[in-house]
C-alpha cells in the first residue's frame, strides 16, 4: 500500500513539473500579446494552458482579465468565479480579482452581486479610490433601479389587493344571501306558528266532538243488569 501511495505522489509531481514545464511558454507568450493588446491571441494561448492546468491560479486570472479586454463579460465571470479565493495566500491579488470580477458584473449591470465584490475589494485594500468609486457607481443604479421599479411594484400590489378583493366578493355575497334567508325563515316563522296553532285547535274540536259521540252512543245502549243469584 506504503509502495503504491508513493508511486502515485511521484506520478502527481511528475505530471505537475510536466505540466508547469509545459505551461510557462504558453504562458509567457501570452503577455507578450497582452502587452500588444493582442488579446485574441492572448486568450488562445492561455485557453492551451487552461486546457492542461485549470487549476493555475495565475493562467485563471490573465484568461479572466484578457476575455474582460474583449468584452466576454460573461465568460469572464466564470473563470473569475471559478478561482478559489480562500486559498490565496496574497490577498492583494485576492483584491484585484474581486474588483476586476466586481467590474464585469458591473459592465453586465449585475449591479448587487458587483457591489459585493467591491466591498469584499475594500476590506481587503480599503484606500483604493478605484474600487471606491466603482462601488458608489453600483450603489447609486441600484437605488435608480429600485425607484423605477417602485410604481411598478406599488402596482403589482394594487392589482394583487383588487384580485383578492374580488375573490372575497363573492363569499360576502353569499354571506348575503344566507343572511337574507335568515331573514326570510324569521318572517316566515309567525305564520307557520299560526298555522300550527289552527290545526291544533281543529284537531282538538275534532277529538272533543268524537268524545261527545261517544258519549251519547253510551247512553242509548242497554244497561247491564245485575247478576241473579
Amino acid at each position: 500500500m506504503k509502495k503504491f501511495t508513493c508511486f502515485l505522489a511521484i506520478t502527481f509531481f511528475s505530471f505537475l513539473a510536466f505540466s508547469q514545464k509545459t505551461i510557462l511558454p504558453l504562458i509567457r507568450n501570452a503577455q507578450k500579446a497582452i502587452e500588444k493588446k493582442e488579446y485574441s491571441s492572448a486568450e488562445q494561448l492561455l485557453r492551451s494552458a487552461f486546457s492542461i492546468d485549470s487549476t493555475n491560479t495565475f493562467v485563471r486570472y490573465e484568461l479572466a482579465n484578457t476575455l474582460y479586454q474583449q468584452k466576454k463579460y460573461p465568460e469572464a465571470i466564470e473563470i473569475y468565479k471559478g478561482i478559489n479565493i480562500e486559498k490565496q495566500e496574497d490577498q492583494e491579488k485576492v483584491a484585484d480579482i474581486m474588483h476586476n470580477m466586481g467590474n464585469s458584473l458591473l459592465k453586465q449591470k449585475e449591479f448587487a452581486p458587483a457591489s459585493e465584490c467591491f466591498k469584499h475589494s475594500l476590506r481587503i485594500r480599503p484606500t483604493d479610490d478605484e474600487t471606491r468609486y466603482n462601488l458608489a457607481l453600483a450603489l447609486k443604479q441600484i437605488k435608480k433601479e429600485n425607484k423605477k421599479n417602485q410604481p411598478q411594484q406599488n402596482k403589482k400590489n394594487k392589482q394583487e389587493k383588487d384580485k383578492q378583493k374580488k375573490k372575497s366578493k363573492p363569499q360576502n355575497q353569499k354571506n348575503d344571501t344566507g343572511q337574507k334567508n335568515n331573514k326570510n325563515e324569521k318572517e316566515i316563522s309567525p305564520r307557520i306558528t299560526k298555522q300550527i296553532l289552527e290545526a291544533q285547535e281543529l284537531e282538538d274540536k275534532k277529538t272533543k266532538k268524537e268524545y261527545e259521540k261517544k258519549i251519547k252512543n253510551q247512553k242509548n245502549l242497554p244497561q247491564k243488569r245485575g247478576k241473579q243469584w
